[in-house]
């Protein structure tokens, strides 16, 4: 769950060459529900480039580089500059702070070659490969609510639509049981909440690690 201070899901970082294309993915992205950080959008006449740059990546859960021979040409000061304050922060990809997309065939340097792309090279797959690309950037969705006793608990989201939702808790301390009514329940994925209200579980599945459990949604 990203800090409160993240204003952005995604960074996105490009030659100017491709703006364009970045432009149109951005929009793509916003229509999804993402909030995104684009140079185009952001960035205004009077602005100190350096300084709207670094908030902007300062403020973003994630930064996506859109890789091409431009992005890569010698003399890119801004794009190389980007890609390594990602890099130095995370180098071996844990946190994935950094998600490449491969728009054309190019030549990418030796510090970026352990990076694994979502490949959009080919134009007839750009709906496959961006729904790999939301998928990517999707962080992990949490429940939250008080039980029985006052206490708060929290658990996993597995899957989630209108109506219902299956979790996976921990299987230490907790106890939950059918018909159990889950007050103050929300659900929230960064720092949105995306439902608030009450459930009642309607099955619970117990197994040695962890606890399954589906209720149903006001």
């Amino acid at each position: 769950m990203p800090h409160q201070d993240l204003n952005y899901d995604v960074f996105i970082s490009h030659a100017g060459e491709d703006s364009a294309w970045s432009e149109r993915l951005a929009e793509r992205l916003r229509d999804e529900g993402f909030t995104v950080w684009l140079d185009k959008w952001e960035i205004k006449p009077g602005d100190h480039l350096l300084f709207r740059l670094n908030q902007g990546l300062e403020r973003s859960a994630r930064m996506l580089t859109v890789w091409s021979t431009n992005y890569f040409r010698d003399g890119k000061v801004w794009t190389h500059s980007e890609i390594f304050s990602q890099l130095h922060g995370d180098p071996l990809g844990a946190k994935r702070c950094l998600i490449p997309v491969l728009i054309e065939t190019c030549k990418i340097p030796p510090t970026c070659l352990n990076q694994v792309y979502i490949d959009f090279r080919r134009q007839a797959d750009f709906d496959v490969s961006f729904q790999m690309l939301v998928q990517s950037l999707l962080p992990s969705t949490h429940a939250a609510w008080r039980d029985k006793r006052g206490k708060h608990r929290t658990a996993a989201v597995e899957h989630w639509q209108p109506g219902s939702v299956r979790l996976r808790l921990g299987n230490q301390e907790t106890t939950i049981r059918r018909s159990d009514v889950l007050e103050e329940f929300k659900i929230f994925r960064a720092n949105r909440t995306l439902y608030c209200g009450h459930a009642v579980v309607e099955d619970v599945i117990e197994r040695d690690s962890d606890i399954l459990c589906t209720a149903s949604l006001d």
